[in-house]
């Protein structure tokens, strides 16, 4: 049986740059829902430093493949300019779902 593959993204977003984080998540999560994708939660971490806050993302694709479709959605690389803008730093962990835990 198939394992979902699992990421665990942590971003630093410019604090000044805040909405347009937010507009970019806006439409990467239209691009992760075309790829099969799903945000599972999402996490603002408490506090700011030197201008700066972080976000955790827990993301499910079904396949390695299918988060490549997403990474390559042209909407999503059109993206790219508003992504620069807001996030100074992307941390990605991937994995399987392991299953164990009920």
């Amino acid at each position: 049986m198939p394992r979902d593959l699992i990421l665990v993204a942590t971003l630093t977003v410019r604090v000044a740059s805040r909405a347009d984080f937010y507009a970019y998540e806006a439409e990467a999560g239209q691009a992760m829902k075309r790829a099969g994708g799903q945000l599972e939660r999402e996490i603002e971490i408490e506090g700011e430093v030197d201008g700066f806050f972080r976000v955790v993302h827990l993301v499910r694709f079904p396949t390695r493949e299918a988060y490549a479709r997403y990474r390559e959605d042209p909407e999503l690389v059109a993206l790219a300019e508003l992504r620069a803008k807001a996030i100074a730093k992307t941390e990605v962990l991937s994995g399987w779902d392991s299953k164990t835990v009920p």
